[in-house]
């Protein structure tokens, strides 16, 4: 899951008839789709938010997905170890329990 650090409140302007309007985040969770409180169009999200705001979302998106891709390379690579300290060194066998006396 991508986090995005949103305002408070995000101002959203409606394609249809360019009124804006102010609205919290926490409203838009698991939402797509708006209606425009003035003329009752329905529209995207994302189409409804501020240049600035679009920015945010597109860039984090973006370094998400460039790291995940970065990760997968490394994973790929032929010498790639996901924890060095899982690397045992020499004889690998437990060594032997004590026999109580």
């Amino acid at each position: 899951m991508i986090n995005i650090d949103l305002p408070e409140k995000l101002e959203l302007t409606c394609p249809g008839c360019a009124t804006s309007f102010v609205i919290s985040p926490k409203l838009l969770h698991q939402r797509g789709e708006l209606h425009c409180p003035a003329c009752g169009k329905q529209f995207n999200i994302y189409d409804g938010l501020t240049g600035q705001t679009r920015r945010q979302m597109y860039y984090a998106v973006r370094d998400a997905v460039e790291q995940r891709v970065y990760e997968q390379y490394q994973m790929n690579r032929h010498d790639y170890f996901e924890d060095w300290g899982n690397i045992v060194s020499g004889n690998s066998d437990p060594p032997p329990a004590k026999d109580p006396e």
